[in-house]
């Protein structure tokens, strides 16, 4: 693995969320990397093809990279495109069972409206949901 692929890889591990390319090139910059936008969508896919993170693609959105390359979903909040991994027990052998194939690995995005989203739209049509 090259210098900065160690560099852009410890970035993703260290964060709390799914990063785009763009968030990833936008701290390089503020830990004044020099590095090009184009450098950084090479190397992240490079990462990506030698199975050190993974690629999540994000309908009608950017995609994000993910430092758990273990099978599991996502959660994608279809307002502000928030990604949440979600990790289903026996989900391969289920599908398996589900399709009779057997399933090697498998990508799963699930939309949802986020909390953060849904107290926004809730505060905005001027309704106060109590919850237990």
């Amino acid at each position: 693995m090259s210098k900065l692929g160690k560099v852009l890889q410890q970035l993703i591990y260290e964060s709390d969320k799914h990063m785009t390319a763009e968030e990833i090139f936008l701290l390089c910059k503020e830990k004044e990397l020099k590095i090009s936008l184009a450098s950084v969508y090479r190397v992240l896919n490079t990462l990506v093809d030698e199975g050190h993170i993974r690629k999540v693609s994000i309908s009608d959105g950017s995609d994000v990279f993910d430092k758990s390359t273990e099978d599991h979903g996502h959660l994608v909040c279809s307002c502000c495109k928030k990604v949440t991994d979600v990790y289903i027990e026996d989900f391969k052998l289920i599908l398996s069972q589900l399709t009779g194939k057997e399933v090697d690995s498998y990508h799963l995005n699930m939309e949802y409206i986020c909390e953060e989203c849904n107290s926004r739209k809730e505060k905005k049509n001027g309704k106060q949901i109590r919850r237990n």
